[in-house]
């Protein structure tokens, strides 16, 4: 009984995680597109009980820590390379790649497996909710183009960060990159409950009125 409640738990706790990621999709990619590398990550550190729930992907993995240790092993012959006893401060170290690629690699990793375990139901909900997150910032980008980017400029001046008209569009067109990524995968998870609410309402049994 104690292992089917920890299951239940686990199950809720990563569908939790699952629906976080995909409900701040849509305002990260509006508001603050660069926010996405924190955000896995910290979707990776709570994801992380949900990592040996499954077995994970091997081999993309494994092609991707070699890409990494290549990286890494690139260092010695590259020009770019950062001579270790300059590392002194956080912006230092920051610009070793190959140190960046590392912890990319473990936190976005682990969010990566950790969310292949969300059940079933949870994963059309989850992507659900995605798909229509992206009519709506789609809707968005659209109506602030139309207005100069008026919208983002009066959240902008809300926060106390004004920006310049100029600037402000230059923003809002930088979410279409994330639409256009958002664009197949949300197009197919509409058709496909479509499919589904067809199929359900043709096999509901005709109504016939009751013989006299």
């Amino acid at each position: 009984m104690t292992e089917a409640l920890f299951s239940r738990t686990a199950s809720s706790w990563r569908a939790g995680v699952a629906i976080f990621l995909f409900g701040l999709v849509p305002p990260i990619a509006y508001l603050a597109p660069l926010g996405f590398a924190p955000l896995m990550a910290l979707v990776g550190l709570l994801a992380l009980p949900g990592v040996g729930a499954r077995r994970p992907a091997a081999r993309p993995m494994l092609v991707l820590v070699l890409l990494v240790g290549w990286a890494a092993l690139s260092l010695l012959w590259s020009p770019a390379a950062v001579d270790p006893a300059t590392l002194k401060t956080y912006g230092d170290v920051e610009a070793v790649t190959a140190l960046k690629l590392a912890l990319q690699l473990a936190a976005y990793g682990a969010a990566v497996i950790g969310l292949r375990a969300v059940s079933d139901e949870s994963a059309r909900r989850t992507a659900t909710l995605l798909a229509y997150g992206a009519i709506g910032l789609a809707v968005l980008v659209a109506v602030d183009g139309l207005s100069g980017a008026a919208i983002y400029q009066s959240l902008r001046d809300l926060i106390g960060d004004p920006i310049r008209p100029d600037l402000a569009k230059v923003k809002v067109s930088i979410s279409t990159y994330v639409l256009a990524l958002l664009f197949w995968p949300a197009a197919h998870v509409l058709a496909a409950r479509g499919r589904r609410g067809r199929r359900r309402c043709c096999w509901r049994r005709p109504w016939r009125p009751p013989r006299r």
